[in-house]
């Protein structure tokens, strides 16, 4: 995790397309990184997003996600609002409750960020992925080389 400080963070929080605020915001660890509830996400992009916690000091730190096994419209391309807004609407659906399972380490790469995929909502809710449900949208796309078929089941619904 990289460490900002509270007015960067307040900069950035003010400026973000969407910002999710909860008053519990606990981290709960297994091993290096497993769930943050409560906080806030800052979305980057169709397919990244900013964890923001506020640390028992007061220190604002942040964690770049990166949804594993998805492919969205990256800044600067042709429909990365509409995905940008479907991943923040996703995570404020969760009111403020975001979890995220960390990829294996194969996925990783070296670098500031994580690749997980992530739920919005209350633990033990049934929910799909926010990484399935931005394919079913329609704004992202499954990258199989990376997921391996996993969620070749969120696909986007015909039309009507």
């Amino acid at each position: 995790m990289r460490e900002v400080s509270n007015c960067q963070a307040m900069r950035a929080l003010g400026a973000a397309l969407f910002v999710i605020c909860a008053a519990n915001q606990g981290l709960a660890e297994a091993g290096e990184f497993a769930a943050l509830r409560g906080g806030a996400a800052i979305v980057v992009d169709g397919d990244t997003f900013d964890l923001v916690r506020i640390g028992a000091d007061g220190t604002a730190e942040a964690t770049r996600i990166r949804l594993w096994g998805i492919d969205a419209p990256e800044r600067g391309e042709r429909g990365e609002d509409q995905a940008a807004r479907r991943l923040a609407l996703l995570l404020a659906a969760g009111g403020g409750e975001i979890e995220c399972e960390k990829a294996a380490k194969r996925h990783q790469r070296a670098g500031s960020r994580v690749v997980a995929t992530c739920w919005a909502g209350a633990a033990g809710a049934l929910r799909d992925s926010v990484n399935c449900r931005l394919i079913a949208a329609g704004v992202a796309v499954e990258m199989p080389r990376y997921s391996e078929g996993r969620l070749s089941g969120c696909r986007q619904p015909p039309r009507r």
